[in-house]
Formats: C-alpha cells, structure tokens, sequence
C-alpha cells in the first residue's frame, strides 16, 4: 500500500515539477514541406511576437498543416494572403515578414499592433494589398515601401504615423488608394505624385499637412478626395475642373482663401461637396447649380457673402444643405422648392431669411432638420415700405417673425373695399380678427398682440370679396 501511494506521488511531482510546452508539440517548420522553411519560421515569428496564445482566433495555428492555420493561404508552394484581422493581435510586426517573397495580401487591420511598420516589408514586390489600419504603429512611414511597385492598395489610416509622405511612394505606379488618414503626418504632398495615374482613392484627412493645395494630384484620375483636418492654405485653384471623375470632394477644416473657383460647377459627377470650416470669401458660384446629382453641399463657418444663388434650386438629388455661419444675406430663392430630397437645411448664423411665400413655408416644415427651426421671415421690401400706390391686392408677411408677442401685418388696396382680416390656428379654428369693415386704398397695417395664444404657427387670411391671401406666422413663448 505504502509502495503504491510513494508511486502515486512521484508521478505526481514528475508531472508537476516537469515544464509542459506552450504548444501541444513545436511546430517543425524544417520538417513541415508545405511552404519554404523561411516562410513558415516568418508566419511562427508572427505568432510569437503579437502574443498569439491570446489570439481571438488561433485556429491550427502552430499545430496543423499551414494551409489551415486561420488567415492564411498557401499556393504553388508559398504563402500568398495573410488575412488576420480584428483577432487581437499586441506588439509588434516581426522584420522576418519580409521573407514572404510570393505574399499578395498582408492584412492585419484592427488589431492592436506596436511599434514601427518594419523596412524589410519592402521587400514583399508581389504585394498587391497592404492593410494595417486602425492599429497603434508609430514612427515614420518606410521609404522602402515604395519598392512595392504592384500594390494596388496601401491603408495605414487610424494609427500614430509621424514624418513626411516619403517620396518614394510616388514610384507606386499601380497604386488606386492610398490612405493615411488620422495619423500625425506632416509636411507636403510628394510632387512625385503626379505620377499615380492609377489613383482612384486618395483619403490624407486628419493630419497635420499644410502649404497650398496639392496641385501635383490635379489630372489624376481620382474619385475620392478627403483632405479634411489640415492645415492647406491659400486659393482652391482653378484647374481642379480638371478632376473630372471626382465624386467626393472634401476639404474641411483647413485654411483655404479666395473664392470657390466657378469651375468647381464642371465636376458633373460630383455627390459631396464640403468646404465647411474654411476662410472662403466671395459669393456662392451660381455654377454650383449644376452639379445635378450633388447630395450634399457644406459651406458653413466661411466668409461667405452675397445670397443664395437661384440656380441651387436645380441640385434635386440634395438631401444636406448648410450654409450656417457665413455672412449671407437676403430672401431664399424659392426655387429651393424643388430639392424635395432635402432633409437637413441650415443657415444659422447668417442674415439670410425666408420668402413669407406660402408654398415655401410648407416646403421648410416638410424638412426633418432645419436651422434655426424656425427659419425667420423676411421684413417688408422696400417696395411695401414706400408710399407707392398699390395696383394688386397684397398681404404682406408679418414682421417680425417669428415674434412674442407682438407683430405687425401689413396688407394693400388698390381700391377702397370691404376686407376681413382674420388669424386662425392649425385646425381652422378662428383666434382673433384683426380687422374687418369698409377700407381705402392704399397700404395699411395693423399690430397683432398674442400674448394670450399658445406657442405655434398660425394662419392669417385677408378676405376682399372673391379674393383671398393667406400666410402664416410663428408665435413664440
């Protein structure tokens, strides 16, 4: 019995005392066959270094044929992909990847990688795609990778890159996008460049780059432009007319001047406009109008000046419109009826307002968002106010409006006539009359106190015989 216990306990100590491997047995990367031996000990460095044992997925990793670990493709004897994305990869790229001569594919987005983007990737000339975006890589962008002369896509947004674009990646000829948004770039656009002729994407926004605009990608064949977050100064130039299949156009928060070049109007395939943030000045382009199957047209927090041209009623694909913050001023054209796409409308913080035209008050209250809400009416023209003799009958918008609680409504004659003037609410209910008698021609107004009426909109009517003028008013409380 005693014999037997010591048995057990020494089997015990020797399973306890013995230092049992990480991985069920270590993988053989000289015995495997499956891929040269330099490219499974690049794929085990992998693991090794990015605290694999705590992968989201570890599936036959290190274990099974290396054409079934998670992420990986294996043809005509190489590694062509690694695809390990969102999987929790920590520290940092090992410098063996290089090693992977035949790789096409490298994405390892979303993971929660350290440290600097290693040369030696230069070396992978079969890359056609190069992803590591919204991971914490730090230090400069390597100049090797402009070796990486087939690379169709290079996305290394989202991380903490500092330095300048190196120069080099001008001589990535094939390249259609290229995105290195929200990084600590700085610097100028390479003029090297100019030689992406395949560049379709091209996505640099919350940087840190400044100068004038890059007039070296002017002529490319570019779709998306998001410059945004930077610190661009000086004029929008001319020649962007030549962007021709631009689609996107954004250009946010830097510190551009001078006017919105007329050309911009040419740019038939434009969809989003946004220039918000700027120090633009000059008058909104009437070429803008157009741009017919342009969503969406940001210009706020410029320095804008004059109106808003009649020919951005032509922009019916528009569902956002803002021109908040700029120093506009006058009547809304009514012609902006037409965008019934719309579903946001602001011009906060301008001195615009709105025609007391029934038909565009409804078209306002039919948008989802508009600032302010509401949108204030303009007062008497010049016309209204001069002792000119009325040829039509007229009820003028009142003003102010909105209003609490008093407002003036004024309306004309051209003849003496019998007139009812009366307020009502929403449901047709009759609120107050205003006036109502035998009047002579000429312009006459009358003060409306609402002091014991509810906030809302009300409708107000001026009945002479057959005619009838109707307009609304805004109380508010």
């Amino acid at each position: 019995m005693k014999s037997s216990l010591r048995c057990t306990l020494c089997i015990l100590v020797a399973v306890l005392c013995t230092e049992i491997p990480l991985y069920a047995q270590p993988y053989d990367c000289a015995a495997q066959g499956e891929v040269p031996q330099i490219e499974c000990e690049a794929l085990v460095a992998l693991y090794n270094t990015t605290g694999g044992d705590s992968w989201t997925n570890t599936t036959n990793w290190i274990t099974g044929a290396i054409s079934t670990w998670h992420g990986i493709t294996v043809s005509g004897g190489h590694i062509t992909q690694v695809i390990i994305s969102n999987n929790n990869l920590t520290g940092t790229i090992p410098p063996e990847f290089g090693n992977l001569s035949a790789l096409r594919v490298l994405w390892l987005f979303t993971n929660q990688l350290t440290g600097e983007i290693p040369p030696e990737l230069g070396n992978l000339t079969s890359l056609v795609q190069l992803s590591l975006f919204r991971n914490q890589l730090t230090g400069e962008i390597p100049p090797e990778l402009g070796n990486l002369t087939n690379l169709g896509r290079l996305e290394l947004q989202t991380n903490q890159l500092t330095g300048e674009i190196p120069p080099e990646l001008g001589n990535l000829t094939n390249l259609e996008r290229l995105d290195l948004a929200s990084n600590q770039l700085s610097g100028t656009i390479p003029a090297g460049f100019n030689q992406l002729t395949r560049l379709s994407i091209l996505s640099l926004f919350d940087n840190q780059f400044a100068g004038p605009f890059p007039e070296v990608i002017l002529g490319l064949p570019i779709i998306v432009l998001n410059l945004s977050f930077n610190s661009f100064t000086g004029p929008l130039p001319a020649e962007i007319g030549q962007l021709a299949g631009l689609e996107v156009l954004q250009l946010d928060g830097n510190q551009l001047s001078g006017s919105i070049p007329s050309e911009v109007g040419t740019l038939s395939d434009l969809r989003f406009l946004r220039l918000r943030g700027n120090q633009l000045s000059g008058e909104i382009p009437a070429a803008l109008g157009d741009l017919n199957i342009l969503e969406i047209l940001f210009l706020d927090n410029n320095q804008l000046t004059g109106t808003v041209p009649d020919e951005l009623g032509n922009l019916i694909s528009l569902t956002q419109f803002d021109v908040a913050g700029n120093p506009l001023e006058g009547t809304l054209p009514t012609s902006l009826t037409s965008l019934s796409n719309i579903t946001f409308f602001s011009i906060a913080n301008t001195q615009l307002c709105a025609s007391g035209d029934a038909g565009f008050q409804t078209w306002l209250q039919s948008i989802q968002t508009v600032q302010p809400d509401p949108v204030p009416t303009c007062t008497p023209t010049a016309v209204e106010d001069t002792n000119e003799f009325p040829t039509t009958y007229t009820l003028a918008q009142n003003y102010p409006n909105p209003f609490n609680p008093t407002t003036t409504i004024r309306y004309a004659l051209p003849e003496t006539a019998t007139i009812r003037l009366v307020v009502y609410d929403m449901t047709g209910r009759e609120r107050a009359v205003l006036r109502e008698g035998t009047q002579p021609a000429g312009w006459h107004e009358v003060t409306f106190e609402a002091r014991h009426l509810p906030a809302g909109v009300y409708l107000y009517r001026l009945t002479v015989g057959a005619t009838v003028e109707v307009r609304t008013l805004t109380l508010l409380k």
